[in-house]
């Protein structure tokens, strides 16, 4: 549908009140919009681009167009709905590893979709009922970040994340194109100031001020990089098994976060579930994709998330796991590792 929305009788100004009631009856933290066509980042992304930074994922390299002007991702659209849902927990420290906090629940774009999608519904019933929409939550050509600093919802700190006041920045992120046609919402200030915690933090020097270097990023290294890593990372990586959140950690906007609203998301799946070290050793390819199966840490092949366990084992050490280290190798002749061998020399020095 190309046209605009046949609005329901009542004032203008109520639309974007309504949406929002809704849209934190449904979960959502934080709700903005936007009719930005073009990213606040674009001359920044496009020599990111050139300079091929995105070495890994290349989906980041395909839709530049569509990157730089999400309305286009809809026919006759003419503003998005931005969305946030705090994920802030403790993690509990009983194993010998770090799991980011994003991947401790169920796969996040699972229930933030069906919640977008019920948003969606609201607004076609009660406010446009020719509503056409498509909505994303990163599954789609959209610099989500970029356009939740449109809508109002925090500013992109040091550590290049979305911050917001409040929530800080443990946030999912959502979007919601439509043919509704709303009233931009007024940015937020910058806020970091002269503070580096996050930069002073990064053990690989990733970060630089509202830049970061994905290659050196922990969290690249241990989910999105795929085969053989320079052995130079090894160590760094240290009892990273999933992602790293020490740029989050140190920030001071984190520091008095409550708990998040969505803690439900914990129930289908926690870092906890894949076991000890020891356990982990004993699961078979299959075992694995089961126990990952809805859960955002099934972004991570078997051979590489085994990359990352042998990693752990060596930081941490644990010279008793080497009968069951040297039985997982033999169950997996066919897995040629280099951090096998890297953990095999730590234990064994």
């Amino acid at each position: 549908m190309s046209g605009g929305c046949s609005l329901k009788d009542f004032e203008s100004s109520e639309r974007p009140q309504r949406i929002r009631q809704k849209s934190y009856q449904l979960g959502f933290d934080l709700c903005g919009f936007t009719s930005a066509v073009s990213p606040i980042h674009k001359s920044y992304f496009l020599t990111w681009l050139k300079d091929k930074k995105f070495t890994g994922m290349d989906w980041l390299g395909r839709n530049t167009d569509k990157r730089l002007n999400p309305l286009s991702l809809l026919p006759g659209s003419k503003s998005i709905i931005v969305v946030g849902a705090s994920y802030h927990h403790e993690p509990n420290n009983e194993q010998d590893y770090k799991v980011a906090r994003y991947a401790h629940g169920e796969d996040y774009h699972r229930w933030m979709l069906e919640k977008l999608e019920a948003l969606a519904a609201f607004i076609k019933t009660e406010i446009c009922e020719d509503l056409s929409w498509r909505s994303f939550v990163d599954t789609g050509p959209v610099i989500e970040r970029d356009l939740a600093v449109q809508a109002g919802l925090g500013w992109i700190g040091k550590n290049t994340c979305l911050l917001t006041e409040g929530l800080g920045s443990y946030v999912f992120l959502g979007v919601l194109i439509s043919n509704l046609d709303l009233r931009q919402d007024s940015g937020v200030t910058d806020k970091c100031l002269d503070c580096s915690l996050c930069i002073d933090a990064c053990p690989t020097g990733a970060l630089k001020p509202y830049e970061l270097e994905p290659q050196k990023c922990l969290a690249y290294q241990n989910i999105e990089k795929r085969g053989e890593r320079d052995d130079s990372i090894f160590e760094s990586l240290g009892d990273h098994l999933v992602g790293c959140d020490i740029c989050q950690e140190v920030c001071p906007f984190n520091f008095e976060v409550g708990e998040s609203r969505q803690m439900a998301w914990l129930s289908g799946f926690t870092d906890f579930d894949l076991g000890d070290l020891k356990i982990i050793l004993q699961m078979t390819t299959g075992d694995y994709k089961r126990k990952i199966k809805n859960s955002a840490v099934s972004r991570i092949r078997y051979p590489d998330f085994m990359r990352n366990v042998f990693l752990v084992i060596a930081a941490r050490m644990r010279r008793d796991l080497l009968p069951h280290v040297l039985q997982w190798q033999e169950n997996h002749p066919d897995l040629d590792l280099a951090e096998y061998d890297y953990c095999l020399k730590k234990i064994l020095a």
